[in-house]
């Protein structure tokens, strides 16, 4: 079912749960990222992991569903690995990271604090386990059709021809996306509406797609 419109661009890259203490004021602050490892922009990476540590702990038992739902490693290579250790959560691909490959890492909004307080914030981090990061990327903006309005938390796909290797990322709350970082090349942009956050098109799910070709420059 086709109901989407997608824009691109080229672009320049760049457990048991605990329990709150008793007493004391009412903490209604979202939990917030204190670090990311590896930091963003590193090359060279050989890292297992990647590792946020927040301010305070996260709850194990989200209302979305699994702590895997929230994050999005880009490229895709089989299911996200997810540990929860309190206050920090890592996350790594089923077959470890590629050499000579960069990573866009999503953390997407809706994780929650054991008060139940909700980061409503989407945030990417991008690193590289070569010496040089590629300077290309997508960004576009994609809309439904049915609401006339820009698609939220819409999951955005671009699958490199003809290998097949999927750099996937989520739309903001303006529908806006980036991604990348990736060579020259042709890819299928694919924009769909993940209504059971499985990264994944289902029956009756509405998407789009477009043909995005990048020359590298001489």
């Amino acid at each position: 079912m086709r109901r989407l419109t997608t824009l691109a661009a080229l672009a320049l890259a760049g457990c048991a749960s605990a329990a709150p203490p008793p007493g004391g004021p009412v903490d209604k602050a979202p939990p917030k990222i204190l670090s990311f490892t590896p930091d963003s922009g590193a090359l060279n990476v050989r890292d297992k992991k990647v590792v946020f540590q927040f301010d305070d702990v996260i709850s194990d038992r989200s209302a979305r569903g699994a702590l895997d739902t929230y994050f999005i490693i880009s490229p895709r290579d089989g299911a996200t690995r997810v540990a929860w250790h309190r206050r920090t959560i890592e996350i790594r691909p089923t077959r470890g990271f590629r050499p000579n490959t960069a990573y866009q890492i999503t953390k997407l909004p809706g994780l929650a604090d054991v008060r139940g307080n909700v980061d409503t914030t989407p945030m990417s981090f991008i690193f590289s386990t070569r010496p040089r990061m590629p300077t290309f990327s997508i960004v576009g903006q994609v809309f439904e059709w049915a609401t006339e309005r820009p698609a939220v938390g819409a999951i955005v796909e671009a699958i490199a021809r003809p290998d097949s290797v999927v750099y996937i990322t989520s739309t903001d709350t303006a529908g806006r996306y980036d991604v990348g970082p990736f060579g020259p090349g042709t890819y299928t942009v694919l924009a769909f509406i993940d209504v059971n956050h499985n990264f994944a098109i289902d029956r009756n799910e509405k998407w789009d797609s477009t043909l995005v070709r990048f020359t590298a420059n001489r």
